[in-house]
């Protein structure tokens, strides 16, 4: 029997993730998004939904329980007769319930399938209820692709009951552990509790059930909503899962800082050894998140300073995506003597965007470094697109999206017109940089509008420009365009968040460091995110990073130490 066609709908992580493994199986695989975004290999991307169903014998729909009826709407015009249609989403039974009926009256077999586990570590894999009419079906088809599937009745609605039944568990042993922990913590004894747990239910366990709990708040929210009142529905009080609910609710809302960094805080957390603290003395971590800010870091500016007096560093950048930190750096550099704070402004639409006036104002507090559009680049969509099932959402696009739902328009800051050209504000704001012979930094900018950055940059006077992150997702820009820019002018900057959050290699990262030269490369940490490495540990990981990687002691310590002083203008 040959592989059936397949329409996914939704190409988020989840559904890029099934239809990149069933194009993998060898299925005619036909996929659809109304968002922008990346297409996986071997899936034919459709103009529409209904374009995407046409011709298909199964449409997975991995959207999302809101959007569910309307991709149903647009898509079953086109469903063949007999063909299989699955809810992939968690909702509420109801919903699944009124999509068979109009699934039904298509002429089509309604799936109502309930995914038992997160999908990007397994893909096709992940293990899933089936309930409806075409549920046999639908276990005919993707089993055999190695999808394993329980079909639990011809009811639709009933998987999503089972799925959420066993959610109140999964996200009350969540909940359970979220508050145990910040219990613990706050007695001083959060390590001892954390391994104790991690020996009771295994450390792969706690650390899904933490990391879920923080990336996926907003949308279980709504899922634990639902099962709250099927409990309720079925005669039990729903005591767990209205605290869940709760707890949920308030990391999603980005309440409770501490909630959300203890739950975030990263176990078994790996510490530089004392040979690279020694060759990092003096250096100047130039690219650092940290309290005050808009969403929860790990310390703030003063705790910092602090200890980075206690470990032999001279200083570190403040960046913020909202505000200028310049009066801010002033302040810090007098806590800690020998330890200096740097003032930056990042060109967001929080200051004006492309602002010219708003830099000047910003150079003549103290500020050093000016970033380009990172949050708001047209690169980076996360906080511009709805997300998808299992997404992984960063902070700060869930902060988009919740000053979006307030009416607040946060559009893209653009850098170009549509031909490519810098745009007049962009120059006067490169103007306003090489006036103050600040540090240029490209931010999240893609490939072209940083290639036409760098060019402006240096015919407008600025003598300092720094390729942010140049393996970052949004950018990943290939060794032969690095070495391009090294070729004119600009330093690469290396941030340790990169690698350790999975967005790139180790091997990755020192390929590029070789193909351009220590002498064109910098080294920062992007630290402060509470799952990531302590910020004063960033850059001696580095160092550790390199020794191992074959580099020597003194290219180290000139590309971390050196190169970094030299910015800052401490030497």
């Amino acid at each position: 029997m040959s592989p059936p066609t397949i329409a996914v709908l939704g190409l988020g992580e989840a559904g890029s993730r099934f239809a990149a493994d069933l194009a993998a199986a060898g299925v005619r695989v036909h996929g659809y998004d109304p968002q922008a975004g990346a297409t996986p290999d071997g899936v034919a991307r459709a103009p529409d939904a209904a374009s995407a169903v046409a011709g298909s014998q199964v449409v997975l729909a991995v959207t999302t329980a809101a959007t569910a009826l309307e991709a149903a709407t647009a898509a079953l015009p086109s469903l063949a007769p007999g063909a299989i249609y699955a809810d992939v989403n968690t909702a509420r039974p109801s919903l699944k319930r009124e999509l068979a009926t109009l699934v039904t009256g298509a002429g089509g077999r309604f799936a109502d399938v309930a995914l038992l586990g997160p999908v990007p570590p397994r893909g096709l894999g992940t293990p899933a209820l089936a309930s409806g009419e075409g549920a046999r079906a639908f276990a005919d088809a993707l089993g055999p692709l190695g999808m394993p599937v329980e079909v639990v009745s011809d009811e639709p609605g009933d998987a999503a009951a089972l799925k959420l039944l066993r959610s109140v568990f999964m996200k009350g042993l969540a909940a359970s552990a979220i508050e145990s922990l910040q219990a613990a913590e706050a007695a001083g004894h959060g390590d001892w509790l954390e391994q104790q747990l991690a020996d009771v239910i295994g450390r792969p366990l706690l650390e899904r059930l933490l990391q879920g709990s923080r990336e996926h708040a907003s949308r279980r929210v709504d899922e634990m909503e639902a099962a709250r009142d099927l409990v309720g529905e079925l005669g039990v009080e729903p005591r767990i899962a209205s605290a869940s609910m709760a707890l949920l609710a308030e990391l999603s809302a980005g309440e409770g800082a501490r909630v959300v960094a203890m739950t975030a805080r990263p176990t078994a957390e790996v510490r530089p050894s004392e040979r690279a603290r020694a060759l990092v003395r003096g250096a100047y971590d130039l690219h650092v998140h940290v309290d005050p800010d808009v969403i929860p870091r790990r310390i703030d500016d003063v705790a910092l300073a602090r200890r980075f007096a206690d470990v032999g560093l001279a200083g570190f950048a403040l960046k913020s995506h909202y505000t200028s930190t310049a009066e801010r750096a002033q302040i810090v550099s007098s806590v800690a003597p020998g330890v200096q704070a740097i003032g930056t402004l990042t060109l967001n639409r929080a200051v004006g965007g492309m602002n010219a006036l708003a830099v000047d104002i910003a150079a003549r507090e103290g500020a050093r470094i000016v970033w380009m559009p990172t949050v708001d680049s047209p690169a980076e969509t996360a906080g511009r697109t709805e997300p998808k099932e299992d997404d992984r959402v960063p902070l700060w696009a869930r902060l988009q999206h919740e000053l979006r739902a307030l009416g607040l328009g946060i559009e893209p800051v653009h850098v170009t017109d549509g031909e490519g050209r810098l745009l007049a504000e962009t120059r006067d704001v490169l103007r306003a940089i090489a006036r103050h012979d600040l540090v240029l930094a490209t931010g999240h900018l893609a490939r072209d509008d940083t290639f036409a950055l760098v060019e402006g940059a240096f015919e407008e006077g600025v003598r300092k420009v720094v390729v942010t992150h140049p393996e970052f997702p949004c950018q990943d820009f290939s060794i032969e365009d690095q070495r391009e820019l090294a070729a004119r002018g600009c330093l690469l900057e290396r941030c340790l968040s990169t690698p350790v959050s999975g967005k790139t290699t180790w091997e990755h990262v020192f390929d590029g460091v070789r193909a351009v030269g220590g002498e064109k490369t910098l080294f920062s940490s992007d630290c402060g995110n509470p799952d990531y490495p302590a910020v004063e540990d960033g850059l001696a990981l580095w160092a550790d990073r390199l020794l191992g990687a074959g580099f020597e002691e003194g290219d180290v310590r000139e590309m971390i130490v050196g190169q970094s002083r030299r910015l800052a203008e401490a030497e």
